[in-house]
């Protein structure tokens, strides 16, 4: 099997979670099954949202760049980053990278086409969002983008940072999703990773897409792991 790279710290909840992932969803009796994994947690990699919403000028770019280096040094194969936002700059990143980069918003929205989704609301931060990440795939696969409205987004990023402090909000959550069902939303994609802590919701009526999930799914199939089953149905 091949060995996964994974620039974590965006945040570090959201790495442990993915990782978590890795090890849930591979079909394995014994721990030689599983895939090799090398993460580095780099919490300290500037925020995304902020340098993209220009509220300051250090940029993440530098530091992911280096940490993707430092994952080159240890053979990895491919790497995935387990940050949506973090996408926002994935030209600049492949760039320079010598090995697969994955790219978590181009295999969600292979997902939707493949379910033949025709339509969907993506909770996400206010810089993927008004960096058009999914509505330029969208668009691309005829799928039509559920815009949030002011209150909304605000609403996401709220849920999101208190995530990264270490809350989880779960009545805030119930109450997008409600104002969502009222707009006859049927498909929401959880657009940034802290939000996957969400992904156990139910609601009969709303279908719950999962970005970090696909990721690792994705990471496993390329790893050549063998993937549960009923986890590739639900994508797949």
């Amino acid at each position: 099997m091949k060995k996964l790279g994974v620039v974590g710290g965006m945040g570090p909840a959201a790495s442990a979670l993915f990782y978590e992932n890795l090890i849930e969803f591979t079909d394995a009796e014994k721990d030689q099954q599983h895939i090799d994994v090398v993460l580095f947690s780099c919490a300290s990699i500037p925020d995304r949202t902020n340098f993209l919403l220009e509220n300051t000028t250090d940029s993440p770019v530098p530091v992911i760049k280096k940490v993707i280096a430092d994952l080159v040094k240890c053979n990895i194969e491919y790497v995935a980053i387990p940050c949506i936002t973090a996408h926002c700059f994935y030209s600049e990143l492949v760039r320079d990278c010598p090995v697969p980069l994955i790219n978590i918003i181009q295999e969600t929205v292979n997902v939707l086409y493949t379910k033949k989704i025709k339509s969907a609301c993506v909770l996400s931060t206010t810089g993927t969002a008004r960096n058009n990440l999914f509505q330029d795939e969208f668009k691309k696969n005829g799928i039509e983008y559920i815009q949030l409205n002011t209150n909304e987004q605000e609403e996401v990023m709220q849920l999101i940072y208190s995530i990264k402090s270490g809350s989880i909000n779960y009545l805030l959550f119930q109450s997008i999703i409600q104002k969502l069902k009222k707009k006859n939303v049927c498909n929401i994609v959880l657009g940034c990773t802290e939000l996957s802590y969400f992904n156990k919701f139910y609601d009969s009526s709303i279908m719950i897409f999962d970005c970090i999930q696909i990721l690792a799914i994705k990471a496993l199939t390329l790893c050549d792991a063998r993937v549960k089953k009923d986890i590739l149905s639900k994508y797949i």
